[in-house]
């Protein structure tokens, strides 16, 4: 019965490693995703005012 319950106890510990992995990965992806779109942003106002025709 104690190998059962240490048995269980691991099969916890490696889907609380797994979810946290997922969750980690999830959040790298997010923070890039919004990076991106930031610095598209400012690529585009970049090419806006470089390509200008102010003299």
């Amino acid at each position: 019965m104690k190998q059962d319950r240490k048995a269980n106890s691991k099969s916890g510990q490696v889907m609380l490693e797994y979810v946290m992995a997922v969750a980690i990965f999830m959040g790298v992806v997010l923070m890039a995703m919004l990076l991106y779109d930031a610095f598209q942003a400012y690529g585009n106002r970049a090419l806006y005012l470089i390509g200008s025709e102010y003299p």
